[in-house]
């Protein structure tokens, strides 16, 4: 018996020590949970053997599960946080977007990227001439912040942020300055996650979910409805269904976690989805889609958005009779477009780490 044991002992340990070679990773580019490319297969050089190291390390056999395991292992069970180039592990199960190459939070979150005086003279002379252009072809406007992730929950982070003005602040002064219609829904998203049961961000995901989107949707809407006095919009209503999901979230990948539990609500007005309000039609240029409802006295819109503008489509869709989403910022070169289909509002809409872009040449 004993002798079967340190058999199946030897085998166990051989198995080990031969799989990294068996299942060796040839022919992959791209690390599936990663989402980076792999380390190629370096020339071989009897100088130096150093480049065959990272070569080896993203390849050997086992590794995405080891990774996986090892994630697994610090964030479930040891509790740790998690932190790599892309994302960050916070408290309470809380994950946030880092990455410096895509708006870099962690800048914003530390408060070292505030803006120098000739980038706000700028981003005024680009607000400037927009605003212009807009009341020279008598077109109404709204520019619409949406607040970073870390600023409506630092408290979640895994340390605390610094004290002082916010680069978010700065761009709230220059928008005041120039008394342009404006939404920044920052301070009635702080002051209702504290009213509300749920949160207003997910916990696993970069975005606001839909009760966030529906407060800074409501702030929209009462500025639509002053630039359009005589106009009847439909009322609104939030009734909360809430789920839960445990494999949801554009940042899990990011830390090469498989599970962890995030809210997904469900906003109705009243008993209806908002999305049975209107007709959305897709179409062929890519980023670009339309939707329609059937109060042909509503006004019609052209929306520039991003990704956060995504959850305020339910909402908006149903104050225009027509409206053109764009998934771009709007640009010199977009005004030909804008006038071919002559719409009542123009719509900008930016994350917080893209506000400085959100009108430009």
């Amino acid at each position: 018996m004993k002798k079967a044991i340190q058999i199946v002992f030897l085998a166990v340990v051989c198995l080990i020590l031969i799989f990294p070679i068996i299942g060796f990773n040839r022919k992959g580019e791209v690390s599936a949970i990663e989402n980076r490319t792999l380390a190629e297969k370096p020339k071989f050089s009897w100088e130096s053997f150093a480049p065959y190291d990272s070569y080896f390390q993203d390849r050997f056999g086992g590794r995405d599960s080891l990774v996986r395991f090892a994630n697994w292992f610090d964030y479930d069970i040891l509790h740790r946080s998690l932190h790599n180039n892309l994302a960050v592990g916070g408290r309470h199960g809380w994950l946030y977007y880092i990455s410096a190459t895509d708006g870099d939070n962690l800048a914003d979150f530390n408060k070292t990227n505030l803006l120098n005086k000739e980038q706000i003279e700028r981003l005024k002379t680009n607000i400037q001439s927009v605003v212009e252009w807009c009341d020279s072809v008598n077109l109404k406007y709204l520019f619409v912040i949406c607040p970073n992730k870390h600023s409506v929950y630092p408290e979640n982070y895994p340390y605390s942020r610094p004290d002082g003005e916010t680069r978010s602040s700065q761009i709230d002064s220059v928008f005041r300055g120039l008394g342009v219609a404006y939404v920044n829904p920052l301070d009635t998203l702080i002051y209702m996650k504290d009213k509300e049961k749920e949160p207003l961000y997910y916990e696993t995901d970069t975005h606001w979910n839909p009760i966030g989107a529906y407060y800074a949707a409501q702030l929209i809407k009462n500025e639509i409805e002053k630039q359009f006095p005589d106009i009847e919009f439909p009322a609104w209503n939030k009734i909360v269904e809430v789920g839960y999901s445990d494999t949801d979230g554009d940042i899990l990948p990011l830390l090469n976690i498989k599970k962890a539990r995030s809210t997904r609500p469900v906003v109705k007005n009243g008993t209806t989805l908002y999305t049975d309000y209107y007709e959305q039609i897709e179409s062929n240029v890519q980023g670009r889609f339309q939707t329609r409802t059937k109060n042909n006295k509503l006004p019609t819109a052209i929306i520039f958005r991003d990704s956060f503008g995504k959850a305020l489509v339910p909402y908006l869709s149903t104050l225009f009779s027509h409206a053109d989403y764009n998934w771009k910022q709007f640009r010199n070169a977009d005004k030909q477009y804008v006038l071919q289909n002559q719409p009542d509002i123009l719509i900008f809409e930016a994350v917080e780490r893209y506000s400085v872009s959100i009108v430009g040449d």
